[in-house]
Formats: C-alpha cells, sequence, structure tokens
C-alpha cells in the first residue's frame, strides 16, 4: 500500500506542475498528451489499489485512497477534456468573430440593395465553416453551455443573413426591416454571459475536486500515522 501511495503521490504532483502550465490556450494541445499519460497512470493505481488485500485496521486507509484516487482521476480527465477542447473552440470562435468583423466593414460601404444583400449573403454563407468545425467538437460537461451558447447564435445569424439577403433582393422593404433588427439582436447576444457562467463552474468544480484532494490526503496521511503507532 506504501508504494501504492508514494506512486500516487508522485502523479499528483506531475499533474499539479501540468496544471500550473494552463495559462494560455496555446500550451493546452501541448499539455493533452501529459494528462491523457497522468490518466492511464492514475488508472493503473486505482488497479494496483483494488487488488490490494489490506487486513482490518488498513481498510479506513485503503477506502480513503480509493476516494482519493477516483477525485484524482476525475479531475485529471477533466483537465484532460479542457485540453482537447479549448483549442480548437477558442481558434473557431475567433474565426466567427473575423467573419463577422469582415461583415461589418462591408455593410459599411455596401451602397445599393445589390451590394448590401451581396454582403449579408456573404457573412451567412462565411459562417458555415465555423459551424461546421463547432459540429465535430465534443465538449466537456461544464463547458457545454459555452459550447452550445456559440452554436445557437450562429445558426441563428446565418439563417437570419441569408433570409435578410434573399428579402433585400426581393425588395421586401418590411420583411427587411424585421430582419435587420432580428440580426442585431442576434449578433450581439453572442454568448458571453453563458460563456463566463460556464467558465466559472469549470473553474469551482475544479477547485472542488482539488479542495478534496486535499482533504483526502491529510486523511490518509492521519490514518497511516495512526496504523504506525
Amino acid at each position: 500500500m506504501n508504494a501504492v501511495t508514494a506512486g500516487l503521490h508522485a502523479e499528483l504532483g506531475n499533474v499539479a506542475a501540468v496544471n500550473a502550465r494552463f495559462g494560455s490556450h496555446q500550451s493546452l494541445s501541448v499539455l493533452a498528451p501529459q494528462l491523457a499519460q497522468s490518466e492511464r497512470t492514475l488508472a493503473q493505481l486505482a488497479a494496483r489499489l483494488a487488488a490490494l488485500k489490506p487486513p482490518p485496521e488498513a481498510k479506513p486507509m485503503a477506502a480513503t485512497l480509493a476516494r482519493y484516487v477516483a477525485v484524482a482521476r476525475s479531475l485529471v480527465a477533466e483537465l484532460h477534456g479542457f485540453a482537447l477542447f479549448i483549442p480548437p473552440f477558442s481558434a473557431t470562435v475567433k474565426r466567427a468573430d473575423r467573419v463577422s468583423a469582415a461583415f461589418r466593414r462591408a455593410a459599411r460601404t455596401a451602397k445599393g440593395l445589390p451590394a448590401q444583400a451581396a454582403a449579408v449573403a456573404a457573412y451567412g454563407e462565411g459562417l458555415s465553416r465555423p459551424l461546421a468545425e463547432l459540429g465535430r467538437l465534443s465538449p466537456p460537461q461544464v463547458l457545454r453551455p459555452s459550447y452550445v451558447s456559440e452554436v445557437r447564435v450562429l445558426q441563428s445569424s446565418r439563417t437570419t443573413a441569408l433570409a435578410l439577403a434573399a428579402a433585400l433582393r426581393l425588395r421586401q422593404a418590411a420583411k427587411v426591416h424585421a430582419l435587420v433588427e432580428q440580426l442585431a439582436r442576434e449578433t450581439a447576444g453572442n454568448g458571453s454571459v453563458a460563456t463566463q457562467r460556464a467558465q466559472i463552474a469549470a473553474i469551482r468544480a475544479y477547485d472542488a475536486k482539488v479542495a478534496e484532494i486535499g482533504r483526502l490526503q491529510s486523511r490518509a496521511q492521519r490514518q497511516m500515522a495512526a496504523l504506525a503507532k
């Protein structure tokens, strides 16, 4: 059991070092394989711990260590999910932002209905690639609200933009007015609040796991000291 405990402490030290480097999205793709290795190592430690047959007096400590490993595995899996999801998600959101910025520039200079229709249509079609890229992503549960919000905004903006382009070509003034207002509302609702809430939820979930790991570590040390007496 001491060997398992030592291995667990060493692996959690590695995880802590990796986590300290989570400062930028650029590093996440580099950290992903390291976190994957940590997942495998913790799984091996869990299997070794499960195979132990502790004497009755050591069973409370074994139960504490089992919970310790389970929480650590959950934490590492969560960080690994972030490392796999956040870089492509961030890149796709930035791509969509560039499409929106290009549309705003084109809309300011478009003169006449045909030019306006072309600018709006280009915006709608330009959102197709970010939407396709988002469709290939699988978000971690705590970041799912952020992901769903972004997908909804882009889908509704694309649909409205293409409808507005058609209305401009057909010179349907009343419909154009309504769709312009709708598009303005949709592009303003960029999901930033949902994103912030999701990030806060992720931080709280992470902090809760780290706190539990600390409590379990202290408990295991007390139980180990009691056994040594």
